[in-house]
């Protein structure tokens, strides 16, 4: 008995000096400028901020390879997603969200996050992952840092990607 409170002792130690999450707040700046994509926190959650100067004209609504068949799916993203203009701002209950020890920048928020800006109720979000990812040729390796939400309205769902070069990723909390 007194071995087995030895153990619970200890293993409570360990994890309340353990912490749950590695997380920094971080921006990405791509486009010359134009756009910026951020993670901070509040008290009690995660929130993206996406910034384009050049708002509405400049959302993306589709990442793939665009044919004649997607064009219809295309067009109704930018009819059912035109209220996204030079910003969207999106929160994540912080028990919902888990990110990388090896890499504040990797994080994974699953469950519903609310939409702020726009003040546009029928649009939800389930879903926000980054990502980086390696491609290598005879020449060059390239590195590409990803975004990834998912945006459902009433009728579709939209899989959102803002990709960036990893060197346009900096961490807010070190000068």
């Amino acid at each position: 008995m007194r071995n087995s409170i030895y153990i619970l002792s200890t293993l409570f130690i360990i994890v309340i000096n353990t912490p749950a999450l590695a997380y920094a707040p971080f921006s990405c700046f791509g486009q010359n400028g134009k756009v910026q994509v951020s993670i901070n926190q509040t008290e009690d959650s995660y929130v993206l901020t996406y910034l384009n100067s050049e708002g509405r004209k400049n959302f993306p609504v589709y990442e793939g390879v665009v044919t004649r068949s997607a064009m219809g799916f295309i067009n109704m993203g930018f009819k059912e997603l035109f209220d996204i203009d030079k910003k969207l701002v999106l929160a994540w209950k912080k028990s919902s969200c888990q990110f990388s020890k090896e890499n504040p920048l990797i994080l994974s928020c699953n469950g519903e996050g609310r939409v702020l800006i726009p003040e546009n109720q029928t649009l939800k979000s389930y879903i926000l992952n980054t990502s980086i990812s390696e491609e290598k040729s005879l020449s060059n390796t390239f590195h590409v840092f990803k975004f990834r939400l998912g945006l459902d309205s009433q009728s579709l769902h939209y899989s959102l990607t803002f990709p960036f070069d990893p060197k346009k990723c900096y961490r807010l909390d070190q000068k």
